[in-house]
This record gives C-alpha cells, sequence and structure tokens, in this order.
C-alpha cells in the first residue's frame, strides 16, 4: 500500500467503509506477504442472533435498564427495544450514531467509554461486547483500559457483561497477543487484526486480572450458565471470552 500504517484509531476510522463493507468495499490492509484486501463489518444488515442472546440475558438478570457500551448501529438496542427491554447505547463512533438503525436512533448517543456520559448507577446492566480489544494500553493513553473499566463499574448499579477478543492460536495470533501503542507504526504481520480497530489483544488471564475491582466480583459461574441458554449456541461461537461482572455486597 506504500503508506506506513500507524496506530491511532480516532473517530473518523470508524466510518462507512469500517461499518458498511457491502456497500463500499470496506479497509484496506496489508498481508505479510505484501498482498492487499480489504476488510469490513456489516452492521447495517439485520442479524437475527440478537434474540437468542437477548433471552438468556432476560432470564439471568431481568434487566430493567440496559446501556450498550460500544453499540455501533445500534443493533442490540433495537433487539433488546423489541423484546421489551428499555436499551440505551453508546458509540465512539460518530459515523454509526448518525447512520444508526430504524428502531434505534432515538436510542443511541455518541459517547466515549472513557467518559460515559451518564450518572453513576444509571443502568442495572452494562453490555460491552468486542469493544474493550479497542482500547489503548500503552502510548499516550496508558490509562485508558483502567478508565473504561472504572466507567462501566460507575455507570452500572449492578451488572457489567463484556466480551472481548482475546488470542486464540487457531486465528494466527501470537500466544501472548499483542499490543500497539497509540502513534506508532503497526508491524504487517499484525495488520489483518489491527484493521478492525484492535490495538490490545491479550489472554483471558490479563482480563481477569484487569477487571478485579473492590465492591466487584467475577461471575464465571453465570458465564457457563448463560452460554448453556444461548439457543442455538452456534450465535456465540466466536465470543471465546466472557466476564459477569457483579457490584457485590
Amino acid at each position: 500500500m506504500g503508506d506506513e500504517k500507524i496506530a491511532k484509531f480516532e473517530h473518523d476510522y470508524y466510518d462507512q467503509d469500517y461499518f458498511e463493507a457491502d456497500k463500499t468495499g470496506g479497509k484496506e490492509f496489508c498481508r505479510p506477504d505484501g498482498s492487499v484486501e480489504k476488510w469490513g463489518y456489516l452492521c447495517r444488515q439485520k442479524w437475527e442472533g440478537w434474540l437468542g442472546i437477548i433471552k438468556p440475558l432476560k432470564l439471568l438478570f431481568r434487566p430493567k435498564k440496559i446501556l450498550d457500551v460500544g453499540c455501533g448501529c445500534g443493533s442490540f438496542v433495537r433487539e433488546a427495544r423489541k423484546e421489551r427491554v428499555k436499551a440505551w447505547g453508546v458509540d465512539f463512533a460518530e459515523w454509526a450514531i448518525e447512520n444508526a438503525l430504524d428502531g434505534a436512533e432515538r436510542w443511541v448517543s455518541v459517547g466515549d467509554a472513557r467518559d460515559i456520559p451518564y450518572p453513576e448507577d444509571s443502568f442495572d446492566f452494562i453490555m460491552c461486547t468486542d469493544l474493550m480489544e479497542h482500547i489503548y494500553l500503552e502510548g499516550d493513553s496508558s490509562r485508558d483500559v483502567d478508565q473504561v473499566i472504572d466507567e462501566l463499574y460507575r455507570v452500572s448499579s449492578k451488572w457489567v457483561f463484556l466480551q472481548i477478543c482475546t488470542p486464540t492460536g487457531d486465528e494466527g495470533f501470537l500466544d501472548g497477543g499483542f499490543i500497539l501503542k497509540k502513534g506508532e507504526p503497526i508491524p504487517i504481520e499484525f495488520e489483518v487484526y489491527s484493521v478492525a480497530g484492535h490495538v490490545t489483544v491479550l489472554p483471558y488471564s490479563f482480563w481477569e486480572n484487569r477487571l478485579q475491582r473492590e465492591g466487584w466480583r467475577l461471575r464465571p459461574d453465570l458465564v457457563d450458565k448463560f452460554r448453556r441458554l444461548v439457543d442455538p449456541p452456534e450465535l456465540i461461537g466466536y465470543w471465546r471470552t466472557i466476564f459477569i461482572c457483579e457490584k457485590w455486597p
């Protein structure tokens, strides 16, 4: 591609190419052999799978108010509302909010996960899927990961549900994953992963330790129950790392 890629994923990176690749072709990235490809999400296409996920969440947690942090175009929010669950969403990506799905546009807004625009204990359930791997750990934003975790806990009165992308051998990640520093060049071997905006891809154990906070406990027993209730289980086949955090006592 000629130009060196730099790890600096700001608002403008998450644009139409990122969310609507079926129309634009997606974002370019380079493989280690030098070949150039394109990648992107299809976030404005309806995904029927949310129903099979929302039903177990309702059964296990009986949420009254949900906030989806990193909501994209609002697909989870829309489907939760259809199931009579009061849900809102915030996302860093201005394009996603400006082009929110019909049925979600009233309930989503632009918001930075490092400073969630809601008061303390505003929601009893926080949904956070495919977000934490987008948060910088090193560079000029070294506290971003901890700041986001603190914010998720701050606005929740009871539950935080996280699904995080972690390294797996079958996807070709290095055993320990990788960290990209903001503003520094991206090694070519990581472009295939960083094109999605992933900058902190680390093992389960890292996140397990990082999520520890006074007044909160991790509930792997509820993760197991949730997995058993999802029907069909293939809906969350790629959700290899899930944490359910409970405010305690």
